[in-house]
């Protein structure tokens, strides 16, 4: 594989263009849809910045890599099974039913934490969306319940400081005061508490 990442990387500009010609496919045309014209008659003049370059080859690298650990992955476990014994093959098999049966029983908790979740969020008069909910949801109605009072009380107080900072004409900024904050500087804030607590701060940018 590392072979072929080279391979990859080493060819980049013609991978880039069949990135591009590939993000209109599916039997549409990339040049099909209106908004990607400039106006002059058609032509398809959209322009990619290094940014874009980036992203999309990250994107499509990303499925690469994830087809080929899943074909390995299929491939070691064909493996193990043809050289196990029949009592390992029924252990085995128990021990992948007990994973999926733990899976549907923590999708079901989920479930019922995220009615919970919502259910005291409504009470609070505050509306969220499904992105923002599962952040706050746990697989126990204590957590879930401590994660969404902590977010009420801290949306509650982003509301007023909203408003004094509104009167002042100032716009939420990032701590260090660099730039206005984003939808996705929130979601790269690795500890839970301080997530929360931002995305309570400015709901606006999960509406």
């Amino acid at each position: 594989m590392k072979k072929e990442l080279e391979k990859l990387l080493s060819h980049k500009r013609n991978l880039n263009l069949q990135l591009f010609a590939e993000e209109g496919g599916d039997g549409e045309p990339g040049n099909d849809d209106p908004e990607d014209k400039s106006g002059d008659g058609g032509n398809d003049d959209k322009k990619y910045t290094d940014e874009d370059v980036n992203n999309i080859i990250n994107r499509k690298f990303a499925e690469w890599e994830k087809r080929q650990k899943e074909k390995s992955a299929k491939a070691a476990e064909a493996e193990r099974l043809k050289n196990m014994t029949e009592e390992e093959k029924r252990k085995h098999e128990m021990e992948e039913l007990q994973k999926k049966i733990a899976g549907y029983e923590k999708e079901k908790a989920i479930g019922a934490m995220t009615k919970v979740a919502r259910g005291i969020l409504n009470d609070s008069k505050i509306v969220v969306n499904d992105e923002l909910l599962v952040n706050l949801v746990a697989e126990d109605a204590e957590t879930t319940k401590t994660n969404v009072e902590s977010f009420v009380k801290n949306f509650n107080d982003a509301v007023q400081k909203a408003v004094a900072e509104a009167l002042r004409g100032k716009t939420p900024r990032l701590k260090d005061g660099s730039k206005e904050l984003t939808k996705e500087d929130i979601l790269k804030i690795k500890n839970r508490t301080e997530r929360q607590k931002a995305m309570a701060e400015h709901p606006e940018l999960f509406r």
